[in-house]
């Protein structure tokens, strides 16, 4: 993977399933990605594979028209938890035992 193959976008939904967010690329539906999520109190980011589920045209976002719905496949099972513990403070969950 070359650099000019990066994608840089702010997610708009994320949950343990899966995120979503706005790209200037379509993607095909059933196309793999790989992923990497940076949280404010993480030093490195998460890194994921998944599968893109939802490519919708948007003509209102003029620089990043589509909007892309991903289905998280794979995940480092070490960073898992560390993962949804993260997840649930950001979304207000914990003790939630989600």
């Amino acid at each position: 993977m070359s650099l000019s193959d990066l994608q840089v976008s702010t997610i708009q939904n994320i949950s343990r399933g899966g995120c979503s967010f706005f790209s200037n690329a379509s993607y095909n539906l059933e196309e793999r990605l790989h992923i990497e999520i940076k949280f404010p109190s993480l030093r490195e980011p998460m890194k994921f594979l998944g599968i893109v589920k939802r490519c919708e045209f948007n003509k209102e976002h003029k620089i990043s028209p589509y909007y892309i719905g991903v289905q998280f496949t794979e995940m480092d099972e070490a960073k898992k938890n560390i993962f949804f513990q993260t997840l649930d403070f950001f979304l207000g969950k914990q003790g939630s035992g989600n």
